[in-house]
């Protein structure tokens, strides 16, 4: 995304600290893509990765088996011809084992 359409909230620090929450709406539709989200504090940072995407990955696990259901993330239509690829990885025995499916 170009810098001139990055977005900041700066939050009053200097009333006593209370758990903050906020909905931002950015009004319409985001495109495909990878984003950051920042929040900074003097020299204290945290980020997140926001990922918006078209599809959507749906898991069903137990302890024996999984389902996994690819679909629009929007209508909820199964996306044809799609790859699932699924891995597992454990620890036993003092080693880790993994596996792919």
């Amino acid at each position: 995304m170009p810098r001139s359409s990055l977005r900041s909230k700066n939050v009053d620090s200097k009333r006593d600290h209370k758990p903050l929450s906020e909905e931002v709406r950015i009004e319409g539709k985001l495109p495909t893509g990878s984003y950051v989200l920042e929040a900074k504090s003097g020299s204290l940072s945290a980020r997140d990765l926001v990922l918006i995407t078209d599809a959507s990955l749906v898991l069903k696990s137990s302890a024996k088996q999984a389902l996994v259901y690819f679909c629009d993330a929007v209508t909820g239509a199964p996306i044809a011809n799609a790859n699932v690829a699924l891995w597992e990885s454990y620890y036993e025995k003092d080693k880790w084992h993994s596996r792919s499916w």
